[in-house]
């Protein structure tokens, strides 16, 4: 039996602690024990299961009762509980295990009002939780009242709690009992590898997760652990302090992990996995080497290296460990997976599938394979198949706006924009400030000419991330597409505000000026885009229509001459180049450009009028009526070939 449960112990002064004799000093307490009595027994919660059992059988002239709460007493009459309690299983001795539900739901409740781990767990709040404060005004009513002893089996933490913050009750005690966990009990519990966990962590209740923080926090505090052991503990801890939302109480536990010289595979393993978390890739790999060293064939410590080898953008090297992984687990679907994306990051689609499929096979409903395996199939021109898996992905997952907007792609490659849009709303109700997702909305909605609307999209995209470059440059094409143009100008020149840089946004805003008539602001807006990329032949094409559109016909052929050395077969530039020609009455050589023209495009009706009108220029009507007719057979109605072949005939006296 121990004086005080919550102080500090001097070892020194302390004889060696002795379970056996803790227990038979607990069962001859009891054994004497006549009438209303408080006894605590600070130990785990199971081992105070182990314990009740025990007392039980060893106290058959006792009439014993066990109270087991199992969530918290909502509103902290814990009297009336037992009062009631005893009313329908009269006891001499009444065992109460679960107190620290009640407590930890008060500790998340401070943790809730914005109180750090620290805080929450120094017992210094200037409240008392429910439960004690009616164990502090009812203590005299438990004498009075009830003639049974109360063993209350706590654990440390919730003994602190008794001592420091319900004083009253806890100095009515005739005795505490300590049953601390074994050396082998707490290694045991350290083995499990809760990386792996991870997941299951994250989703447990918050008090559980608490619970776990407390338990392991005393294990650091009260245990003589070997170095690996509290290397260990302090492992587990940053792991649930992270998954609580305690982020700086887990990067200070990882931080005294680090400082502690370990020797196992596994620690040296969950060394580089913390490492890895603060992105210290090479170091993290130095550790998983180590781990390695030891135990060649640690699947754990190859799986881990490889994600950092990704990291450090070392793709072979990583695909080398996930093949070392398969080699020892070849049902480890995961690897199959990350060596997939890998492969992919290399553009090695093929070999990407194929290990997307081995995954498959493993796990048939693997969500993040199917949604890789769908980018890779629409990496290669797939989308069919992309699509369907794609689907597949949301029947596990339905509301997963990553995939809803990749299935939304690749409708859009599909040319089915009305399934798109719906993709994209749906991804929206998911994630409605994603202006990514806007963004491709508006697209989508300017593809179907619903130009007012994809405007608004690309509003919505630009109030999320005012330097949406390209929400910016799609916004004008719309306002563009609507006649516009001064608020096209004006969306262009925010984009360029942005990315001064980008070519094509030069020749959007060159289109607007033109568009107004403004042919020597257009050609400007020409040129800063030709400074950027010099071989972009559109803009040559575009910025001779603007020196034609000023009768400037010399410098429109040296832009479309520009035009043809990038792009020679562009019939347009070779028809557009002989009008130009033909407005310097340089008709031979008009003819030629036009020629060229329909070499490559035969069917354009409007190069054979042309090449008619500078034939009739040159007096050789028959030629002229003959490209005439070549018109009219391919567009009859075309009324322009009409008149001029009527003013062709004129001349040679056979209308």
């Amino acid at each position: 039996m121990i004086s005080d449960p919550t102080e500090p112990l001097d070892r020194l002064a302390l004889p060696d602690y002795n379970a056996d004799e803790e227990y038979r000093a607990l069962l001859r307490a009891l054994r004497r024990q006549q009438g209303f009595g408080i006894l605590f027994v600070r130990c785990s919660p199971e081992r105070g299961s182990q314990l009740i059992e025990e007392l039980q059988q060893d106290l058959p002239q006792k009439h014993c009762e066990r109270l087991t709460l199992t969530e918290p007493v909502s509103d902290g009459d814990f009297f009336s509980r037992a009062v009631a309690f005893l009313a329908e299983h009269p006891a001499e001795i009444l065992f109460i295990e679960g107190l620290r539900h009640s407590l930890l739901e008060y500790e998340d409740i401070k943790r809730a009002s914005g109180w750090s781990e620290a805080e929450t767990l120094n017992y210094s709040w200037k409240d008392v939780p429910p439960i004690l404060q009616n164990l502090n005004q009812q203590r005299d009513e438990f004498r009075n009242q009830l003639s049974t002893c109360f063993v209350f089996l706590v654990s440390p933490f919730v003994a602190k709690y008794l001592r420091r913050r319900a004083s009253d009750f806890f100095d009515w005690r005739s005795g505490v009992f300590e049953f601390k966990d074994s050396h082998e009990d707490i290694a045991r519990s350290l083995e499990t590898d809760l990386f792996e966990e991870f997941d299951q962590i994250q989703q447990m209740m918050p008090q559980a997760r608490l619970e776990q923080i407390i338990r392991l926090l005393g294990y650091l505090e009260d245990s003589d652990l070997s170095a690996n052991e509290r290397f260990k503990a302090l492992f587990d801890l940053g792991l649930y302090q992270f998954s609580d939302g305690s982020y700086q109480d887990g990067q200070l536990s990882w931080n005294q992990a680090l400082e502690i010289e370990i020797s196992t595979a596994e620690n040296l393993t969950h060394r580089g996995q913390i490492l890895a978390w603060q992105r210290h890739y090479e170091d993290a790999i130095t550790s998983y080497d180590s781990a390695l060293d030891i135990k060649p064939d640690d699947h754990d410590a190859w799986y881990n290296r490889g994600i950092a080898l990704k990291n450090l953008g070392r793709y072979e090297d990583a695909i080398a460990s996930y093949d070392q992984v398969i080699e020892l687990r070849p049902d480890t679907y995961s690897a199959w997976t990350l060596r997939g994306y890998v492969l992919t990051t290399l553009e090695r689609n093929e070999e990407a599938l194929v290990s997307f499929d081995q995954a498959l096979k493993i796990k048939a409903n693997h969500y993040p394979t199917l949604a890789l395996r769908g980018i890779t199939l629409f990496r290669l021109d797939r989308y069919a198949e992309a699509l369907v898996n794609y689907d597949r992905a949301l029947e596990i997952q339905p509301d997963d706006d990553y995939v809803l907007t990749l299935r939304g792609i690749v409708l859009a490659q599909l040319g089915r924009d009305e399934e798109t849009l719906n993709s994209y709303d749906k991804a929206l109700e998911s994630k409605p400030d994603s202006h990514d997702i806007w963004y491709f909305r508006g697209t989508t909605l300017a593809n179907l000419s619903r130009y007012e609307e994809a405007i608004a999209s690309y509003d919505k995209a630009i109030a999320i991330k005012p330097d949406r470059y390209q929400a910016w440059c799609s916004r004008g094409i719309a306002l563009d597409s609507l006649g516009r143009y001064e608020e096209a100008i004006t969306s262009y020149d925010q984009a360029i505000a942005i990315k001064a840089d980008e070519y094509g946004v030069w020749n959007d805003r060159g289109i607007a000026f033109a568009n107004l008539g403004c042919y020597e602001e257009a050609i400007m807006s020409y040129d800063q885009g030709l400074e950027i990329k010099p071989d972009n032949y559109e803009a040559w094409f575009l910025r001779g229509i603007a020196l034609d559109s000023l009768g400037r016909y010399e410098e429109a052929l040296a832009s479309y001459d520009q035009v043809l050395e990038i792009k020679s077969d562009f019939h347009a530039v070779w028809c557009i180049r002989g009008v130009a020609l033909s407005y310097l009455n340089r008709h031979e050589e008009a003819i030629m450009s036009y020629d060229q023209g329909l070499e490559i495009k035969p069917s354009n009706y409007e190069t054979w009028n042309n090449r008619g009108v500078a034939l009739l220029n040159l007096g050789r009507y028959e030629e002229a009526i003959t490209s005439y007719d070549k018109a009219l057979e391919i567009k009859p109605d075309f009324e322009l070939a009409q008149n001029n072949r009527h003013a062709t005939l004129k001349k040679l006296d056979r209308f």
